[in-house]
């Protein structure tokens, strides 16, 4: 209630949105979580967080083509604009997010970035399933 609270109170932090996003998906009500993750990317498209965020939420209600193009969005974001047209085409292609997972994890394997590990995570249980 003290994050409903919060964004009633100032809709435009993107950052109370994100937490509450979070609350709503420890608490297993994802419909909500993913309203509140979107509301973010709406009023900060570079907020990075909430791309990994929404890709969990969507793999958890099965929306996996939602999942892929939220991590391609997310990744991007960690990579720049440096693709060629062929990979920009396909950044959705499940294989061609692995590999820039994998690529990503490679950068530095002494301490992989979690997120790395978590957005792997979604692509490979969501794999099993969709793709």
């Amino acid at each position: 209630m003290e994050l409903e609270a919060a964004v009633q109170h100032d809709p435009s932090d993107h950052e109370a949105w994100y937490a509450l996003g979070l609350k709503q998906q420890e608490n297993e009500r994802e419909d909500q979580a993913i309203r509140a993750l979107a509301k973010v990317i709406d009023i900060d498209p570079d907020y990075r967080p909430a791309y990994l965020a929404l890709a969990v939420s969507y793999t958890n209600e099965a929306a996996f083509e939602k999942a892929r193009v939220m991590l391609g969005k997310w990744i991007d974001m960690a990579h720049g604009s440096g693709m060629s047209e062929t990979e920009t085409e396909n950044v959705q292609a499940h294989e061609g997010l692995v590999e820039r997972l994998i690529d990503m994890a490679r950068r530095s394997p002494e301490e992989v970035d979690p997120d790395v590990q978590i957005a792997l995570g979604v692509l490979f249980n969501s794999s099993e399933v969709s793709f």
